[in-house]
């Protein structure tokens, strides 16, 4: 049963007035519950963003160190990759494009040692990668040092890292004053398709023998994987720098 007062009293004034009040309070309460709730979840947002960049710092920290890990043990074959292919894209094609025919071929004498290049290069791939190879190059253990399937660690034999890959890497900055003065030193087109045909064959077999054996050489999957990415960071970085000096000793 709902009561009405038809009296003017004061009590009847007194709870309405308490009533109003009560209604006006609770809206601002509830303002500052809300204002609360607010600020708790711009302070967990600014936690988690802190805690993303904290975990974004680690990984990046976590990445180098692993490169740098890799790098320790895998720098052999990485500096031998840029070494090969900043020679080769200093030389070819262009300073060799340059050489001209003592036999009167023309125009048709840089186009052959092109191809040259490309059959030889081709070769010194497969004859990387082939069996025969890894049958008449034993490891000083007795093993075979590498075969197109399993690529063992050559890189943990020092002389047999460098008597197969290093030197040869190495040896190839000879073709600079032989190229570059072939049409002073070399009379013979012959001559020049050996030359040629040496310079592509060793790019082909070094190449291969690094993407080898690179990947073999950390035991850890992570380490592999970070090894095969430098190997073409070296590669990408050896044709770069390459290019630049070749476009400078052709300007010359």
């Amino acid at each position: 049963l709902d009561l009405v007062c038809d009296e003017d009293c004061d009590d009847c004034s007194i709870t309405a007035d308490k009533a109003s009040e009560s209604d006006r309070i609770l809206p601002s309460g509830a303002h500052q519950q809300s204002d609360f709730g607010s600020i708790e979840n711009r302070t967990s947002d600014l936690l988690d963003g802190k805690h993303i960049s904290i975990d974004a710092e680690h990984d990046k920290c976590g990445n180098l160190t692993l490169y740098l890990q890799t790098l320790h043990v895998t720098w052999k074959p990485t500096l031998m990759l840029f070494l090969m292919f900043f020679v080769t894209l200093s030389l070819f094609p262009g300073v060799i494009s340059e050489i001209q025919s003592s036999n009167g071929l023309g125009s048709w004498f840089p186009i052959l040692n092109i191809t040259i290049f490309n059959l030889f290069d081709c070769f010194g791939r497969l004859f990387a990668g082939s069996e025969s190879f890894a049958a008449y190059i034993p490891r000083p253990n007795g093993r075979r040092i590498l075969n197109s399937r399993t690529a063992k660690l050559l890189g943990n034999e020092l002389n047999g890292f460098w008597v197969y890959i290093g030197i040869p890497c190495l040896a190839r900055f000879l073709f600079y004053p032989l190229f570059i003065y072939s049409n002073e030193l070399i009379r013979s087109d012959f001559l020049v398709y050996i030359l040629d045909a040496v310079f592509a064959f060793s790019n082909g077999y070094i190449a291969c023998l690094c993407f080898m054996l690179g990947p073999t050489m950390p035991i850890n999957e992570a380490h592999k994987d970070a090894a095969s990415l430098l190997l073409l960071l070296a590669c990408d970085s050896g044709l770069v720098a390459g290019a630049v000096f070749g476009t400078i000793i052709h300007a010359k």
